[in-house]
Formats: C-alpha cells, sequence, structure tokens
C-alpha cells in the first residue's frame, strides 16, 4: 500500500421534510486506499484504489445473493478501481491500523469475476512487521 487518506462529511438537509429517505442530517466517512497491484492473474494495470465506507450490515437479513460486501468496478486511469462498505466496528478498527502504521498492503479474494468486474468477498490486512513470503 502506497497511500490512504481519511475523508468525513457532515451534511444538514436545510429543505427536510418528514418523508426524506436522508433525514435531518447524514454523515460521510470514507478511507481511499491506493498502491500496487500484485495479482495472481495479468492485469492490464498495475496499480488499484480502492474506497472504504462503514455502512451496518443485518446478517438476519443476509441472502444467497449477497455474495460479498464490495465489489471492483473496472480500470480508470491505469488503476483497478473498488470499494467495499465495512460494519461500523470494522471500519473503526482498520481505521486505527492505518492511523498506527500497522497496514502494510491488503489482501482481496475477488469473486465472480466477468470483464475486469467482480465481488470482493475477503479482505484482510497484511502487517509491516510480518516477514515478507
Amino acid at each position: 500500500m502506497d497511500d490512504w487518506s481519511f475523508d468525513y462529511g457532515f451534511h444538514v438537509n436545510v429543505n427536510h421534510r418528514a418523508d426524506d429517505p436522508q433525514g435531518l442530517c447524514w454523515e460521510g466517512r470514507d478511507i481511499v486506499l491506493s498502491g500496487a497491484l500484485r495479482s495472481k492473474t495479468r492485469r492490464k494495470c498495475e496499480r488499484v484504489v480502492l474506497t472504504l465506507s462503514p455502512e451496518e450490515i443485518d446478517t438476519t437479513q443476509w441472502t444467497k445473493e449477497m455474495k460479498g460486501f464490495g465489489s471492483i468496478i473496472g480500470v480508470r486511469d491505469g488503476a483497478l478501481i473498488g470499494f467495499a462498505r465495512l460494519p461500523s466496528a470494522s471500519f473503526r478498527s482498520g481505521l486505527t491500523a492505518l492511523a498506527a502504521g500497522k497496514v502494510r498492503g491488503l489482501y482481496l479474494c475477488v469473486d465472480d469475476v466477468a470483464r475486469g468486474s467482480g465481488i470482493i468477498s475477503r479482505l484482510f490486512t497484511i502487517d509491516p512487521d510480518a516477514p515478507d513470503e
């Protein structure tokens, strides 16, 4: 992983109505990770940009169609672009690890790959103190 950033925004809906799905206010939190792509398959790009956002995941509502928690969208400007939505507790843990310098890289498992896109089903951090494989 070469770089990461954290973006936060708090928004107030000044034209709020009772039936507005956004409600009176909402917040946005994103971690954007970027770095070299080391893929077991040959790709037409050398880097990846992954956006992580918090979202409460209700496992009681999980269906077979929900195969993952994020997606690889495809290649833009030479970078493989993806996003993932993590439970809030996982998001906070990830942000803490990044801020503490305990993440050297990420391992992503992407399933159902078709035409450069796919479903993210697993995400692991790589500790900077762990020996290289």
